[in-house]
C-alpha cells in the first residue's frame, strides 16, 4: 500500500526510541517527551516548504477524513504558509505515553528494537557513520565511496561536478531498489553494496 494506515514504515519508532534513551540517555522518559507534546498542543507556524508539501499531498489527504481535518484549515483549504499547525490528538497520545510508558504490546522489545553496528566509511578525510540497513544511511555510503574517486573541489559547481554526483545518486539508488528489503524478512547484501570494492566496479559506469 502507499497510502493509508498499511502504507506507514514506522510503526516501531516509539520502542526504538525508548530503548536508545533507556541504554544511551540521560534524561527521564517524561522529560523527553515534553516539548513533543508541547508542539503538539501549542503547534507552530507552519514554512514555505512545509506548506508546499502539504499543497502537494492535499488530494491524498482528502481520501482519509482524520488526515483531511488535521492538514486542513477550516474552510477545508490546505494549510498556508503562516497557518500555526496543532495536532491535539496527537498531542493526548504522547501524554498518554508520557504516562504509561511504550509497553503496548507483548515483548516489544525482544520483537520490535534490534541494536546493529554502525555502518562506516571514510570520506575526504572525514569519518562517517550511518545505519547499516535500509533507512538511506548505506545509501549515503556507497554514494559516498562513488565519489570517492572524483576531485569534486577542483571542479567547483560544474557541470561535470554536478553529472558525477547524479550519476553516483543514480546508480546507488538503484541498488537499493534492486537489492534491499528488510534484512530480517530477505537475504540484502548490504556489506556488498557499501563496500569499496562494489564502488571501484561501479564507478566504471560513470562516463564524464
Amino acid at each position: 500500500a502507499t497510502s493509508g494506515i498499511l502504507s506507514v514504515t514506522t510503526w516501531n519508532t516509539v520502542a526504538g526510541l525508548a530503548v536508545a534513551l533507556e541504554q544511551f540517555g540521560t534524561m527521564k522518559w517524561t522529560t523527553v517527551i515534553q516539548p513533543a507534546i508541547r508542539y503538539a498542543e501549542q503547534g507552530f507556524v507552519i514554512g514555505a516548504d512545509y506548506a508546499r508539501a502539504l499543497r502537494s499531498a492535499e488530494e491524498k489527504f482528502r481520501k482519509w477524513p482524520t488526515s483531511k481535518s488535521t492538514y486542513s484549515r477550516r474552510d477545508g483549504g490546505a494549510l498556508q504558509e503562516g497557518d500555526r499547525f496543532v495536532q491535539a490528538e496527537l498531542a493526548q497520545s504522547l501524554r498518554t505515553l508520557a504516562t504509561e510508558g511504550p509497553e503496548d504490546l507483548a515483548e516489544w522489545r525482544q520483537r520490535h528494537v534490534k541494536l546493529l553496528k554502525a555502518a562506516h566509511t571514510t570520506y575526504r578525510g572525514y569519518d562517517v557513520y550511518t545505519a547499516p540497513i535500509n533507512t538511506g544511511g548505506q545509501n549515503l555510503i556507497a554514494i559516498l565511496n562513488l565519489l570517492k574517486e572524483f576531485d569534486l573541489p577542483s571542479a567547483g559547481f560544474s557541470a561535470l561536478s554536478v553529472h558525477h554526483m547524479l550519476e553516483a545518486y543514480k546508480l546507488a539508488f538503484a541498488d537499493r531498489l534492486w537489492y534491499l528489503g528488510d534484512p530480517w524478512m530477505v537475504e540484502a547484501p548490504y556489506a556488498g553494496i557499501m563496500s569499496e570494492a562494489y564502488a571501484q566496479e561501479r564507478r566504471k559506469l560513470i562516463d564524464a
